[in-house]
């Protein structure tokens, strides 16, 4: 097999597995539309790293969001939310979650949570969004975000200022050290103080 060269392109739906490289994409057909990777560790606009992501569906509903309000709006950080409702961490991390985002949109409405699902169907992606308070990534739409966000351990969340430099890559363990606070810090634009 041979190294990918320059960016990767890969398939959105989450029961293929292909990666492409540029070299190799014009010599491969795919049932599915394949979109360019992000390259890990580079910074990107809330743009580039939700192109892939053409709307965001309300929890309770199949109420589709454009993804450009996150960004158009006067939103200081955005917090990307895996999990899946098969993991039992996040089955007990997520309501507690839910409560303290809820508390903090009365005095810190500068922060969002974007929920990226790693479900393996559509019911229990379904089900489990229905809990939560939050606008969701499409279930086939989240492929981009998983690879260039990958971290194997589950529930993660990462916080993003609002021009898409990374504020934490640790902040579920940042939100049980700090409660709210770590909310309201996000809510301004700003990273928590170093334990």
């Amino acid at each position: 097999m041979r190294p990918l060269i320059g960016s990767r392109h890969g398939c959105t739906h989450q029961e293929c597995s292909i990666a492409l490289c540029e070299t190799c994409l014009p010599k491969n057909n795919h049932e599915h539309p394949l979109v360019e990777y992000l390259m890990p560790k580079r910074t990107y606009s809330l743009e580039a790293l939700f192109k892939s992501v053409p709307y965001l569906l309300n929890p309770k509903s199949e109420e589709k969001t454009e993804t450009k309000t996150l960004w158009q709006t006067d939103v200081k950080s955005i917090g990307i939310y895996f999990c899946a409702h098969w993991c039992s961490p996040c089955r007990d991390s997520t309501p507690k979650l839910a409560e303290l985002y809820k508390e903090a949109q009365e005095s810190a409405p500068g922060f969002r949570i974007v929920f990226v699902s790693c479900d393996r169907d559509e019911e229990s992606f379904n089900n489990y969004r229905a809990e939560m308070p939050w606008l969701t990534v499409p279930l086939n739409a989240s492929a981009v975000l998983k690879e260039y966000f990958w971290d194997p351990d589950i529930p993660s969340l990462y916080i993003l200022s609002s021009d898409g430099s990374i504020l934490s890559r640790r902040g579920r363990p940042d939100v049980s050290r700090k409660g709210i606070e770590a909310l309201k810090t996000w809510g301004r634009g700003e990273k928590l103080p170093a334990p």
